[in-house]
């Protein structure tokens, strides 16, 4: 039975698990807290001053030093709460204090400034025009130091912060949308609106049409040193600190606890790659450790694009083609399914179809949770999925559609693409044997790019998994995901920045003219191979609708310039239980975003990292320097960019909505 309650929760999505904390006697409300909305007022504002966690029916005494007046001193809590009303008549920083009748139990600092005019305030938005879910930095300029910007929307969309201190005269948050249309961002003072700025948030599957993705490896001559033209392919020490500005809003956004980043530009002199770390946080909540380049997160889906590129390095060797069709790597007697045509011939399976999520098949095999029978507390079922069930599945599962038709994200194509390919290399395991799908990627391409912390399961310097809940506010600690068997080849991998770089150049073509053929190999995955027109969703696989402006490489999901980065891009990403990571590449302009972090999306938010820096970075233009919203100072900021390291981040992408079968775990 726990069991079975176990995998219920986990099959519906409620993950968000909490640790049991320390006893407590029924009634014990535990220690009082005490907060104000806002922290900081004008002379004559106000502040609503909320105790909480009281006891039931107790009464909050409230009181004020040095001064200030409370619209009452003595409140009722008859549901565990109580509030009060804070006012200044004069500037300065005031203490609102909690009491029990004897003792005083929390306290809370407001802030009160003087009022005066500073002037007509300005407010911009770079840029004004955005995709469904991408960011744009909103900043208030021309305000009075030290005061307090109040940022709002409407009709809609979400800020990562709706008040700001402006220490230089200057505030800023991220503002970010999950439905297309045209919204206001207003500043305010605390009373009144004194600036608007309009932005544009476009669908990313209705922008007109335009040039599909094109992508010839490495342009002749290396790549150009300036970039296209209007197009920014450098990095540069403000650069960096507006990337900075990113993380801070994204991880107070989402409560991340570690991030690593890695974004590869060009030299502006030379063209040739250059190479900039960033990293935030720690590996494990409350470690004073850092996350640092070789900190190793689990990259999810990621490892899809990796079996394209051991696809690729097999088609180049010609031991396979795209075109072969699934059955001719079944085991005897397993018949793959195929779709019965009108003249009476019938279309199969190809490897290409597995590739690009055109095969047919659902997000997941129907017996995915057989490893679990009979086993007791049994929460994950990948270490346990042998060959032999991938192939019972294979062979007793009706196609939705003729292959090579609609788009239908799968884990089980691509999980069944990574067995068939480690066993064309190896083909002495046994349907009861793990694939040997680790040793096929070191032997193509892992090994002779150095990428030795890139490996199945865990390694030596694992972040912490953690899921969140729906609002981001707990981070609970969950499991590995240890997908080590039969569908290895749809999310296994875990990886850290130095290696994913280095895989990410490779991809580029920034790699040495005599590289091996499985090296060479791999920026072959961004050719297209499929123009999708028709997207389809679980959990009702039938449930489709038209796209336009996206294509499939191998893995890869490729979008136009039009479709607002401005730029071709290639993008994948990945998730678990417990980890979130995504990768975007601009092919042409030799630009490259790679981004890991330890915790799980809550279902049904595709939050996006890498897109946003992309965007930020082809759109820079060297500017007159703003502060971050966050009281730093130029040296704070100016030591980690010029050190190589700094704190990077973004708003949120959101590039496709894939729902999984109810059946299917947590990975993407």
């Amino acid at each position: 039975m726990l069991k079975k309650s176990l995998t219920a929760l986990l099959v519906a999505g409620v993950l968000a698990l909490s640790s049991a904390g320390p006893a407590t006697a029924v009634g014990d409300p535990g220690p009082a807290q005490l907060s104000a909305d806002p922290t900081t007022i004008t002379v004559g504002g106000s502040s609503t001053v909320t105790a909480s966690n009281l006891e039931s029916g107790a009464t909050a005494y409230f009181s004020t030093s040095p001064g200030g007046s409370l619209s009452a001193q003595q409140v009722a809590a008859p549901d565990g709460t109580a509030q009060t009303i804070f006012t200044a008549s004069a500037a300065g920083t005031y203490a609102v204090n909690l009491g029990d009748g004897e003792n005083t139990i929390a306290t809370v600092e407001i802030t009160v400034a003087d009022e005066s005019d500073p002037g007509p305030a300005e407010l911009s938005a770079d840029p004004t025009t955005i995709m469904v879910g991408g960011s744009s930095t909103v900043t208030a300029t021309n305000l009075e130091d030290g005061a307090t910007a109040y940022f709002s929307t409407s009709p809609g969309g979400s800020l990562s912060a709706q008040q700001a201190a402006a220490p230089d005269g200057t505030a800023q948050t991220i503002f970010t949308a999950s439905a297309a249309g045209t919204y206001a961002v207003n500043l305010g003072d605390g009373e009144n609106t004194i600036a608007t700025v309009e932005i544009t948030v476009a669908n990313e599957n209705t922008s007109p049409p335009g040039a599909l993705f094109t992508h010839a490896v490495t342009p002749a001559g290396g790549y150009a040193a300036d970039g296209a033209a209007g197009v920014n392919t450098a990095m540069s020490p403000e650069l960096q600190i507006k990337i900075q500005e990113r993380i801070d809003a994204f991880q107070k956004q989402y409560n991340v606890v570690g991030l690593s980043a890695v974004v590869v530009t060009r030299d502006p002199v030379s063209g040739a790659p250059v190479t900039t770390h960033f990293a935030a946080g720690s590996p494990t909540e409350g470690s004073s450790e850092r996350v640092g380049a070789s900190t190793q997160f689990e990259i999810a889906s990621q490892t899809k694009v990796y079996t394209s590129d051991l696809l690729a390095y097999l088609v180049a060797e010609g031991r396979v083609s795209l075109d072969d069709t699934v059955q001719k790597y079944a085991p005897e007697g397993v018949i793959v399914p195929t779709w019965p045509q009108p003249d009476g011939t019938h279309t199969e399976i190809t490897l290409r179809d597995l590739a690009t999520h055109q095969a047919a098949l659902p997000d997941s095999p129907e017996n995915y949770w057989e490893p679990c029978d009979g086993v007791e507390n049994c929460t994950n079922p990948l270490p346990l999925y042998t060959q032999e069930m991938l192939w019972s599945a294979v062979s007793t599962q009706p196609l939705l559609w003729e292959p090579g038709t609609n788009w239908l994200y799968s884990n089980f194509g691509f999980g069944l693409l990574g067995t068939i390919l480690a066993n064309v290399i190896d083909p002495t395991a046994t349907l009861t044997d793990p694939p040997k799908y680790e040793q096929a990627l070191r032997g193509a391409f892992l090994e002779n790019l150095g990428m030795s912390s890139t490996t199945l399961g865990t390694g030596p310097r694992m972040a912490t998994p953690y899921l969140t809940d729906t609002d981001h506010t707990v981070n609970t600690e969950t499991f590995y995901w240890f997908d080590t068997n039969a569908l290895a080849g749809m999310g296994g991998l875990v990886s850290d920045a130095n290696d994913m770089v280095t895989w990410d150049k490779a991809h580029l073509g920034d790699i040495p003219a005599d590289a091996p053929l499985g090296v060479r190999a791999m920026a072959d995955t961004l050719a297209p191979q499929s123009t999708i027109t028709t997207i389809c969703q679980e959990p009702d696989p039938t449930t489709c609708a038209p796209a336009t402006n996206f294509q499939m490489g191998l893995g890869w999901q490729l979008y136009p310039a039009t479709t607002g980065m401005g730029v071709n891009w290639a993008f994948k990403n990945g998730g678990t239980t417990g980890f979130s990571s995504d990768t975007v590449l601009a092919p042409d302009q030799g630009l490259a975003v790679t981004a890991l972090w330890n915790q799980g999306r809550p279902e049904g938010q595709n939050i996006e990292l890498a897109p946003a820096i992309l965007s930020q970075i082809v759109h820079f233009k060297p500017e007159k320097h703003i502060l971050p919203a966050t009281g730093a100072d130029a040296a704070e900021l100016l030591v980690p960019a010029f050190g190589g390291a700094a704190l990077i981040a973004g708003g949120a992408a959101l590039i496709l909505i894939r729902r999984r079968r109810p059946g299917m775990s947590r990975i993407r």
